[in-house]
């Protein structure tokens, strides 16, 4: 099992990789907390910016009630077929274009 799955948090931590989840700037986090959170590899700090990594996203899903991570799971997926990943947006920063969207398929 990945350390950052088992691995306590305090209630604080815990906090914290809430507000990540929910997009909150990193002005308004404590960066201890943060810190923290990234050294068990649950949240990642890029170009003044942090995000939930796969393993942040599988410990907020696997705190869900079932029904609510299928859920979460289904809205994100409906939401990268019509804008994207949201890394695809962020590529333009450093100077490459972004991803096009993905090719509707046709209905024959």
């Amino acid at each position: 099992m990945e350390r950052g799955l088992a691995a306590p948090l305090s209630p604080n931590e815990e906090a914290t990789l809430w507000r990540v989840h929910a997009a909150t700037k990193l002005a308004d986090l404590d960066m201890r907390h943060i810190n923290r959170l990234a050294s068990l590899d649950l949240v990642s700090l890029d170009r003044g910016a942090v995000t939930l990594t796969v393993l942040g996203k599988r410990r907020i899903e696997d705190s869900l009630p079932p029904e609510r991570a299928a859920a979460q799971r289904l809205r994100e997926a409906e939401l990268f077929a019509l804008f994207g990943r949201p890394t695809d947006s962020l590529a333009a920063l450093d100077g490459t274009p972004p991803k096009p969207p993905p090719k509707a398929r046709s209905k024959t």
